[in-house]
């Protein structure tokens, strides 16, 4: 039974059967999940504040011990106590968690979230020894007095990209094109990054996060393509395939991910992870070589979820269109 993804009760179909709709808050769900093995992965406009459990940075945590109950309250001090510990003990929405459902609405892949999730977690949600790093990036945001709580996450989204440029979690992304869709301010981008590197400086020095600057993902990301190439290779090699007709596929996907830039930093698909692209890739060629029967059994090889990766080629078929040309 699905759940909703607001208030976590069971969602049912309308009277007519037709439409699932959640009776305890009226929400309807506008999509289905990108990968069944990876629930709190969506995509598009659902992203938008339907985060699950899985993907939280975090959440409030009631205190160990016994709360007061409500006929146990007598007084206005007993009210004050027991609405302190009632909100302690529900988790929120946190500030870091919305602005990742921004960051998944954009569709940049699972390489870029884990990366923008961890950053998130060390710079907006306070640590134990909070009183030795402080300001908190969160509450410098209110510079941004006279905009949106929206507009506040999409700055910290786009500035928390480039931070993980810049130590190298992911490669360099359009910023320019997200300011413009999103109608920010670069000034304010900016000082949100001056005040996101101030943070990790300061938690470094206080020996609170070890962040250092990664190698290359290029050098990584050559040798896992060339280990994808390898399983495929294999796999059509042991389902009885001639070895000729193996070769031209390979030949066949070689090319086309050199005509998509891999394996480099100017790649088209520079962000999404090598062994998801490879196989689309794969699929592709099998299917424009005309072999029947073996399209299905890229992901087997791979050992990755079928479902992620029709998803994820239906998102990226355009611009392969155009490039790789149309399958006939």
């Amino acid at each position: 039974m699905r759940k909703c993804e607001n208030c976590n009760q069971p969602i049912t179909k309308d009277v007519n059967g037709e439409i699932e709709e959640c009776l305890n808050c009226g929400l309807i769900p506008l999509g289905e999940l990108l990968d069944t093995d990876d629930p709190g992965h969506t995509k598009g406009e659902e992203a938008i504040g339907s985060i699950t459990q899985q993907g939280k940075i975090g959440g409030r945590k009631g205190p160990q011990g016994s709360t007061i109950a409500g006929k146990d309250v007598k007084s206005k001090q007993d009210r004050k106590i027991a609405r302190s510990q009632r909100w302690n003990c529900h988790e929120r929405n946190r500030f870091a968690d919305e602005c990742l459902c921004q960051l998944r609405a954009l569709n940049l892949g699972k390489v870029v979230e884990d990366a923008a999730s961890y950053l998130l977690a060390c710079t907006m949600v306070e640590c134990k020894s909070e009183e030795k790093v402080k300001p908190l990036p969160r509450n410098q945001l209110r510079f941004l007095a006279d905009v949106d709580l929206t507009y506040r996450q999409r700055v910290v989204v786009v500035a928390i990209l480039r931070v993980a440029a810049k130590f190298h979690y992911i490669h360099a992304v359009n910023e320019k094109a997200m300011i413009e869709e999103w109608g920010l301010k670069r000034r304010h981008v900016h000082k949100c990054l001056s005040n996101l590197l101030a943070r990790i400086s300061r938690m470094q020095t206080n020996g609170l996060m070890h962040l250092r600057k990664r190698n290359d993902p290029f050098l990584t990301r050559d040798e896992k393509l060339s280990n994808c190439i390898s399983q495929i290779k294999a796999g059509l090699l042991d389902s009885g395939m001639e070895r000729d007709d193996v070769m031209r596929i390979v030949r066949q996907t070689i090319n086309f991910m050199r005509e998509l830039g891999e394996p480099s930093k100017d790649g088209i698909f520079a962000n999404t992870r090598i062994d998801t692209l490879c196989a689309i890739i794969a699929r592709r060629a099998i299917e424009i070589l005309g072999f029947k029967g073996y399209k299905g059994l890229v992901a087997t090889w791979l050992d990755m979820s079928a479902g992620g990766i029709t998803g994820r080629a239906k998102e990226i078929k355009e611009t392969l269109d155009d490039i790789l040309g149309p399958i006939d």
